[in-house]
């Protein structure tokens, strides 16, 4: 029984969070999503921040380097707030700055399928491509 209750909360941990209970919408427009994972990041790329003004969602086009890019919707760490700078939306993340829409990123993060968290109340068309949590470290 005790194996079984570890096994679960590694899961659960490994799955952002305590189960993703900490991820949670921010904004209106733009809108995104934070964080609380302490989870370190298990991959690192690199892409360009993409507002979408249908779904008012901001993304990440990620660059694979051999092709097209992939979209996806980033968790950004706590405390990070959606934000217009001059005409353009972004994000101002605590300790790392603002990202703008167009603008580069280098990031490291985790990767989830568009379906990993059904209880995140942000529109369908941000959810359909998948999320990325975005570690400060």
């Amino acid at each position: 029984m005790c194996w079984k209750v570890v096994s679960l909360l590694t899961i659960c941990i490994l799955t952002l969070g305590a189960c993703g209970r900490e991820v949670r919408r921010r904004g209106e427009d733009p809108i995104i999503a934070t964080h609380g994972s302490r989870v370190s990041a298990l991959a690192a790329f690199t892409g360009t921040i993409d507002y979408d003004p249908k779904t008012k969602c901001l993304f990440i086009e990620v660059d694979l380097g051999l092709g097209p890019s992939r979209r996806t919707f980033p968790f950004w760490p706590r405390g990070t707030r959606s934000i217009i700078h001059e005409g353009r939306r972004g994000v101002s993340v605590p300790g790392s700055g603002r990202f703008l829409d167009g603008d580069a990123i280098e990031a490291g993060g985790r990767d989830y399928e568009p379906d990993a968290f059904p209880q995140l109340e942000i529109p369908k068309a941000c959810k359909k491509y998948g999320f990325s949590t975005i570690n400060k470290d």
